[in-house]
């Protein structure tokens, strides 16, 4: 089983869904379904999958940040699934789209784009973020594809443009 996603289409931001604890108090039962709109109401709404809380530390810490995000995106496009489901990992023709994206969690380093530099540590230069990534035990993934990192860069440079 992958991991499994809130995203905002509008936002192009996602947040970790729970795993397999979404898998069966959201997906089972229908409340969400991969790769499609998310009624918000409903997942609000879902006493089941937020009472997770109660049981799991791990939980305790994720379902409010869920929460916060669900709300703070509650009129934009959300949809719900796994990392090509939102569009995190390239399997279509935008093979690029996945540097639009970023994910919410803040301390996430494994999923580092150039909007988290941008965005979240303040960069202005590439220098920076060559000089960050270097110095990774656990370096981004498109960090040793020399198409994506020339790519990570054009995108990196356009956030400062824009």
């Amino acid at each position: 089983m992958n991991d499994v996603y809130f995203a905002c289409r509008t936002c192009k931001i996602y947040q970790d869904a729970g795993y397999r604890w979404c898998y069966w108090t959201l997906e089972h039962p229908a409340i969400v379904e991969r790769g499609t709109s998310v009624a918000v109401t409903a997942v609000l709404n879902a006493s089941e999958y937020w009472r997770g809380a109660q049981d799991e530390l791990w939980l305790r810490e994720l379902l409010p940040e869920v929460r916060t995000f669900l709300e703070q995106h509650y009129t934009h496009d959300l949809t719900y699934g796994d990392g090509e489901d939102i569009g995190i990992v390239p399997v279509t023709d935008d093979e690029y789209g996945f540097l639009d994206w970023m994910n919410q969690d803040e301390n996430e380093t494994i999923d580092l784009v150039p909007r988290y530099f941008v965005e979240k540590l303040g960069y202005d230069s590439w220098q920076q973020v060559t000089a960050n990534i270097v110095q990774l035990e656990d370096k981004p993934w498109w960090w040793f594809v020399p198409e994506l990192r020339y790519k990570a860069r054009e995108k990196f440079v356009s956030l400062l443009t824009d």
